[in-house]
Formats: structure tokens, sequence, C-alpha cells
């Protein structure tokens, strides 16, 4: 029992850190008030690589690395998925916007240090600018990895102790953050944070690659957490009606 509750705090705790500790700050917009004549764009980054981390009795026994992920085409997928669902139950309109992905992704990435992805979506404050007055956008929705000074976006965490008791867990976990593009204010934000428990042996520590069927496994369970995901976060941030 005593180990539940701890579980369960430590979660809390990682949420808050997810969503800045400022989710009650930014209220949902009323999807009510909504119509076509309001058009959103979405912005959808990802660096293309999975963080890997070993967690060992102590700090000597750490082993940290990153796997290439590129070929999941997570950012891509994340669009998509967003898409769908504003497409078919959301009263704005969707404008499909092209952006320079990598340029994007590289413009908003903060410098941390440790080597864990950081992002801060309104350094791209001029980008969106162009793009508002390109497409005649009102909103823009941007999405990046969310984390810790250990990892974010998709990423492996695996917990040992004295070479005997191993958990490994995948992590997703994306922030989604909403801006007015008349003044690139922050109006609503929420996240996707999932937790999946795997078998030990699909990374066994950072001098061993996963296989390329432990490779697939991880990305079917990632994109099957986005799409499971999707309509709740919408619905939390008001861009689609939760009564639906």
């Amino acid at each position: 029992m005593k180990k539940h509750l701890l579980t369960k705090l430590a979660m809390a705790i990682m949420l808050l850190f997810f969503t800045g500790c400022s989710i009650s700050m930014y209220p949902p917009l009323n999807h009510a008030k909504l119509n076509k004549n309001i058009n959103i764009g979405i912005i959808t980054l990802d660096s293309n690589e999975m963080d890997t981390s070993l967690i060992g009795t102590t700090i000597f026994n750490n082993e940290f690395a990153k796997t290439d992920i590129k070929s999941w085409d997570i950012a891509t997928y994340m669009k998509i998925s967003i898409e769908n669902v504003i497409k078919n139950k959301s009263n704005l309109s969707l404008n499909n916007i092209q952006y320079d992905l990598n340029n994007f992704e590289k413009k908003a990435r903060i410098k941390t240090s440790s080597d864990a992805k950081a992002y801060e979506p309104a350094y791209l404050k001029d980008d969106i600018e162009k793009l508002s007055k390109k497409y005649n956008l009102q909103y823009v929705l941007i999405v990046v990895p969310a984390g810790t000074d250990l990892y974010s976006g998709v990423a492996l965490y695996k917990r040992q102790l004295l070479n005997s008791m191993k958990s490994l867990s995948l992590k997703v976990s994306y922030n989604f953050e909403l801006y007015r593009t008349d003044d690139m204010k922050l109006n609503t934000r929420w996240y996707i944070y999932k937790e999946h428990q795997l078998d030990s042996k699909i990374w066994k520590n950072a001098k061993t690659k996963i296989t390329q069927e432990g490779l697939k496994e991880l990305e079917n369970i990632t994109k099957k957490s986005i799409d499971s995901s999707m309509e709740k976060v919408l619905a939390k941030m008001g861009l689609i009606s939760s009564k639906r």
C-alpha cells in the first residue's frame, strides 16, 4: 500500500512538471463560441530521437543513450492525428499549414545542461506571425516533447537495483500549447503523458542496440498512446466539445 501511494504521489508531481504547474492559469476555450470563420493551424515538433536512461544502484551505474526513431516520423503522425479529430469534431476551420519541421525544431529547442530535449514554442513567434498572415490563422496549436532532465518525448527508462531487480517502461510525453496569433500569448495548454511497463529484455543497457522487432513494438505502443489520448487532450483545451 505504501509503495502504491508513493507511486501515485510521484506521478502527480511528474504531471505538474509536464504542464508547467500552471494548467489552472489557462482555462480551455469555450468551444460553443467557436465557428468556422476562426482558423487554426497545427505545428508538431520532434527530434526523431528516443532517450534511453538506465538508472542503477548509484550514479556511477547510470547509463544514457539515444536511439534514432526517424522512421517513426512522430511529428507527422501526431499532426495527422490532431487534424483528423479537429476536422471531424471541432467548430474551428483547420488550415493545413506548411513549415520546415527541422528548422522549427531547432529554433524552438532550449539549451539545457543535460542531454534531454526541452522546448519553448514562443521562440517561433516571428515564424508564426508569417504563417498566420499567409494562412489567415487566428490560432496555432504547437506540440513539443515534454519531460525531465533525463528524458523527453518518447523515452525508455530502466530502473535497475544490484543487477537483479529491473523495471523497464516506455514514456510518451508531449505538451500541447495553443497560441493566439495576434499577440502570441499562450491561450490554453494540456499534455499527453503515458507510461507503459515493458519486458526488461527489450533493452539491456546503453551498450546494446534495440532489435528491429523491439523498435517496431515500441513504435506501435507510442502511436497507440497518441491516438488514444488525442480526443481527451483536445477536449480539455476546448478545441472540440467535451460532450461529443
